[in-house]
């Protein structure tokens, strides 16, 4: 009984001091402790969700259990991690949708015995949205963008070609960026924010809604009302946008915008003439009226030989009348075919020889040297008399009249003829009226020039002799 007695107190000896120790090794965290987190990266599939594990991270210590938690993200919740594993997983997909294409940076921290901490930072790169039905994926990117614009519902003027840039904020929302999204420039970005809607039934087509406008231009003004919508086909990757302007005048900017796969649809009437490029005769200068005196399929605003005679229009006496021996019976410089007036039937009533030579056309105290030939009552011009720094220098006939037989006085009378000032305006029309004064030698003209139909300059000359 004795000996049962000592061996019990032995062993509760033994067990009171290993006990002893546990608690003070337990408590006692060396100075030297040391985490090592290296940075890592991860890259996502493009087929990720909430609880899609992305990879794990690994720290390393010379002491005791690591624990891992996320000190910081933006947008925050997005990621999630395992405390004890360093499994790192998605806990809000659609938080991560928004950043597709970019990257998220977390930082992540590395605890050891409750005191020592290491953080290290974890990028995440989120993929491009490949979603076959998201209309935004095929707008991302430098974008390219052609359109017109429209005045109460015809067609003024169109829109060059122009480059635009489009980043995606989610599945079916866009932000296109440019410097002139309408017919104007901004000093700052011009941003719109578009939202697609597919169409049921056919998911790769649908219409967009505007939802922001960002126009840096109206900075301190108040802005002119703007409505816009439009619709997508993301089989072409083009887009067809209408941005309303409702002001004195209702403006239509209509613009298609084509993604980096995609390509700007044909401008089916490029001169804007209301006859579509395919049946017009002239389809890059305007002529509604489709005028072909020679029946040649070339419309006479941009065929060099409208009437056919085999003689240019800029060295034909009579450019719309067939006339290949160019007679001109009076030497007015206008072809007998087309001349009211000739040696035939032409009686002489004003003395227009005394203009014929050198002669100044003043406008405005400017002069402008020209050259006459003097016919039966008609005076031929070569030379700039509008002061418009013409190039091409076309002829013009005057016909004067005089007040009553015998008078020195009279009116001029310019009847609407051909005035191409410039070569990229082949469709220049002039004409005018005034009067005349032998005594003086001097002519007044007031005229008109215009092209398609509009008045494109108009003043008052005075022709003299040099």
């Amino acid at each position: 009984m004795r000996n049962f007695k000592i061996f019990i107190t032995f062993v509760m000896t033994l067990v009171m001091s290993c006990g002893s120790d546990d608690a003070e090794t337990e408590m006692t965290v060396p100075t030297n402790v040391v985490i090592s987190f290296a940075d890592s990266s991860f890259q996502l599939t493009t087929d990720f969700a909430n609880g899609t594990i992305i990879g794990t991270v690994t720290a390393t210590t010379n002491f005791g259990t690591i624990t891992y938690a996320i000190a910081s993200q933006d947008p925050a919740g997005a990621i999630a991690i395992n405390a004890s594993s360093g499994e790192l997983s998605i806990a809000n997909a659609d938080a991560l949708n928004e950043r597709a294409g970019t990257q998220l940076i977390l930082e992540i921290s590395a605890t050891t015995a409750g005191e020592v901490t290491e953080i290290s930072s974890v990028t995440i790169n989120v993929p491009e949205i490949v979603d076959e039905n998201c209309g935004a994926n095929f707008f991302i990117g430098m974008l390219s963008s052609r359109g017109k614009i429209l005045e109460d519902g015809i067609v003024v003027d169109n829109i060059p070609e122009i480059t635009l840039e489009g980043a995606a904020t989610s599945c079916n929302t866009l932000r296109i960026t440019t410097a002139a999204l309408f017919d104007f420039d901004c000093d700052e970005p011009i941003t719109i924010t578009v939202e697609f809607e597919p169409l049921i039934g056919g998911a790769t087509t649908g219409m967009l809604t505007v939802t922001e406008m960002e126009i840096p231009c109206f900075t301190g003004e108040a802005p002119t009302p703007f409505a816009a919508s439009g619709s997508y086909d993301i089989t072409t990757s083009v887009i067809e946008l209408s941005i309303v302007e409702d002001g004195d005048d209702t403006v239509i900017y209509q613009r298609f915008i084509a993604g980096p796969d995609g390509q700007l649809p044909e401008d089916p009437d490029i001169d804007n003439d209301g006859i579509l490029n395919d049946v017009d005769n002239c389809p890059e200068n305007s002529n509604a009226d489709q005028q072909d005196i020679d029946n040649d399929g070339i419309g006479d605003t941009c065929d060099d030989d409208s009437d056919g005679d085999g003689i240019i229009n800029s060295e034909d006496n009579c450019p719309d009348a067939p006339n290949l021996d160019q007679a001109d019976a009076d030497m007015d410089g206008l072809g007998d075919v087309c001349d009211d007036f000739n040696n035939n039937d032409c009686v002489p009533t004003v003395e227009t020889s005394i203009w014929e030579g050198d002669l100044n056309s003043d406008r405005s105290g400017f002069q402008v040297p020209i050259t006459a030939v003097a016919g039966c009552n008609t005076l031929t011009i070569t030379g700039d008399f509008t002061d418009n720094f013409c190039e091409l220098m076309a002829e013009v006939t005057l016909t004067f009249t005089p007040e009553s037989e015998g008078a020195t006085r009279g009116t001029v009378t310019l009847s609407p003829q051909d005035h191409p000032c410039l070569p990229e305006s082949p469709g220049e029309i002039v004409e005018g009226s005034g009067t005349y004064d032998e005594p003086s030698q001097t002519i007044f003209l007031s005229f008109e020039i215009m092209l398609d139909g509009e008045i494109i300059d108009e003043a008052q000359v005075t022709i003299t002799l040099r």
